[in-house]
């Protein structure tokens, strides 16, 4: 795919900006854990200005692991640290993007995928 042209994310929903993660983004607005982008056409063209790959992390606000996730892994200072300098991170609700969880879910949730700036594994 030709630098900075969308992901083909044939067959699913369009871009839904902040609604793409819901109350999901939400679980943990605190300063110590990952600054949580949407998942959108701006995020990919700021992966492919920056030249980032991007951490998509999909999971539910239900899911016992993804709270598990978030307690311990994603508020590591130096996960934090080494995800904000090396990625742009994302963040999904599976339920509200059943389209982006069907692409990318790995076995199940939760997932964290690193993907290119064009949207592959």
């Amino acid at each position: 795919m030709a630098l900075g042209a969308q992901p083909n994310l044939q067959g699913s929903a369009p871009f839904h900006g902040a609604d793409s993660c819901g109350t999901f983004a939400r679980v943990m607005p605190s300063t110590d854990s990952i600054a949580w982008l949407d998942w959108g056409a701006d995020t990919f063209a700021r992966a492919t200005a920056e030249q980032k790959p991007i951490l998509l992390f999909i999971g539910t606000a239900w899911c016992r692991w993804t709270a598990e996730m978030d307690r311990f892994s994603y508020r590591d200072p130096r996960v934090v640290r080494l995800v904000a300098d090396r990625f742009l991170p994302v963040r999904v609700d599976a339920e509200r993007r059943p389209d982006v969880s069907a692409r990318y879910t790995l076995d199940g949730w939760p997932t964290t995928a690193f993907l290119t700036p064009d949207g592959d594994l």
